[in-house]
């Protein structure tokens, strides 16, 4: 608007400018509206800078605008995080959708305990991030501790972060129904699905000599909260089910970041339980095929969740669906 000099922040992002904006010089900006914020990667960019936030934000000038730049990663990374020697903080630019980001500036400097921000930049057209050159002393995220737990707004999320490359989701664990939060779907808990999914986290440790797995659960009884599904159909529209579900999302994302990082690649396994009988046993077969022959029961393999764990993972399908060890 015409005589505004300050502006409201895009989830941990803002401008504000020296001198008021006009008609015919301006700017807006935003992200993508994917939230998943708290997610850092160190893929398209340049020599010298170890890691950015995944998340990108979009400006659009017009006319001729000069802004400072602020970016708080409090907000940014959803838990305290404090931002520690502005010269390793770079603000990265690139003018697309996709390939290698550039520095557009280092002049960074420290505004709070959790803000950075870069001073008088002639903005352009195009997308923006964060970068740091020192992972360890200028972090961008929250160092986690492996087994700890972490919870997401109102602790409906909670992770447990490990080191393995397997990530266990638990969506419908929850049996938490706040007086104050609608239902959207007419439907009991899984049974034993957070007691389920805890006991294959000891089993995991129990046969790694304490390694972990990553361990994701919702809080929330699956009537107020169906985060599988879209956010509208999962979590209606109410804002602290959606943040649930933004939570949730988040971290698997940091899971999945860790796991590739460490890894290059993992596997997410997502639990259900019943309490009903039923002529299933998950992983997309029923029981009716553990009857078949191994050679039938082979052919069958790319019918299953856990085929590309089989295909490409190495495991095999026959031990992993009925074997001595095998996950049924």
């Amino acid at each position: 608007a015409t005589g505004t000099d300050d502006a409201l922040d895009s989830d941990g992002f803002y401008l504000s400018v020296n001198a008021p904006l006009t008609e015919t010089n301006y700017a807006t900006y935003g992200h993508d509206n994917d939230l998943l914020l708290n997610a850092v990667v160190n893929t398209d960019l340049p020599s010298g800078i170890q890691n950015r936030y995944k998340e990108i934000w979009y400006i659009d000038e017009q006319g001729t605008v000069d802004a400072n730049i602020t970016f708080d990663l409090n907000k940014i990374w959803g838990s305290p995080i404090a931002a520690n020697q502005a010269s390793n903080y770079v603000l990265l630019y690139r003018s697309g959708t996709s390939g290698a980001f550039s520095v557009f500036s280092s002049n960074a400097s420290l505004t709070s305990s959790t803000k950075i921000t870069f001073n008088t930049i002639a903005l352009q057209d195009g997308y923006f991030a964060l970068g740091t050159s020192d992972a360890v002393n200028s972090p961008l995220e929250m160092a986690l501790v492996e087994g700890q737990s972490y919870f997401g707004a109102n602790n409906y999320i909670e992770y447990i972060p490990g080191n393995l490359p397997i990530i266990i989701g638990a969506p419908h664990a929850g049996s938490l129904v706040p007086a104050h939060l609608p239902i959207v779907l007419d439907r009991g808990t899984d049974g034993g699905t957070l007691q389920s999914s805890l006991m294959v986290m000891d089993s995991i440790m129990l046969a790694t000599n304490g390694c972990r797995p990553h361990v994701i659960i919702n809080h929330l009884h699956p009537k107020i909260f169906v985060c599988t599904g879209e956010m509208i159909e999962a979590s209606g529209l109410h804002p602290e089910v959606n943040q649930a579900w933004y939570d949730f999302n988040n971290f698997i994302e940091i899971a999945k970041t860790k796991t590739t990082n460490d890894w290059g690649k993992g596997h997410y396994f997502e639990m259900h339980t019943t309490a009903r009988v039923r002529n299933q046993i998950g992983l997309g077969l029923d029981t009716d095929d553990l009857s078949l022959s191994n050679a039938t029961l082979a052919t069958i393999a790319n019918q299953s969740t856990v085929h590309h764990l089989c295909t490409t993972g190495g495991a095999d399908f026959l031990e992993v669906v009925k074997g001595d060890t095998c996950l049924v």
